[in-house]
């Protein structure tokens, strides 16, 4: 069986129409490239790991981090990285609308928090490479263990080429804590 992928005018027109139901106003969710709605279950941890790359990055790359942001991937449907980052005259004029309007391209940098969002984990390559063919240049990847890894389209890299570093204590991470597989979720 063939999936049917929209093109990018059909997911925004679903995005939008979605993003202003009332019913999913506090629920995190996505776009496949087929415009099947993704949930993206979240716990508290995942919350406490976003909140504290956040603010390690804001530290060292200045107020234009934002959260939650959706893209349209070239291969991937609409995602909503946990964070990204790009320069001041990348940023659309008018950004009043971002909740309803996703970018048409991907952040320089993109980043993945792994902990905490299984939806995230089980898909973390084919997110990765949508970013990095939609225009990001880096996505970096923390994972559920608290590791920190940077990802351009060579690879995996040593070091950032925006020079981020984080520092992730190992106090956030629970003992015990696994990510498990999503389970699948339709709102359509």
């Amino acid at each position: 069986m063939k999936t049917h992928f929209l093109q990018p005018d059909s997911l925004l027109a679903i995005w939008r129409t979605l993003a202003v139901r009332r019913d999913l106003a506090d629920t995190a969710f996505e776009l496949s490239p087929a415009g099947d709605i993704l949930v993206r279950d979240e716990d508290p941890w995942h919350q406490i790991f976003k909140t504290d790359v956040f603010c390690q990055l804001a530290s060292q790359l200045g107020p234009r981090v934002a959260l939650r942001l959706p893209i349209v991937t070239r291969t991937f449907g609409v995602r909503v990285p946990d964070m990204v980052w790009m320069p001041e005259e990348k940023w659309p004029d008018d950004d009043a609308e971002q909740g309803t309007h996703p970018l048409a391209f991907a952040p320089d940098l993109c980043v993945e928090v792994l902990f905490g969002n299984a939806v995230c984990a089980a898909s973390l390559d084919s997110r990765t490479h949508a970013y990095l063919c939609s225009g990001a240049e880096e996505v970096i990847v923390v994972g559920a263990d608290g590791t920190v890894e940077f990802r351009g389209r060579e690879g995996v890299r040593s070091r950032s080429v925006f020079n981020v570093t984080l520092d992730l204590g190992t106090c956030l991470l629970p003992y015990g804590r696994t990510v498990t597989a999503p389970a699948a979720v339709s709102l359509r």
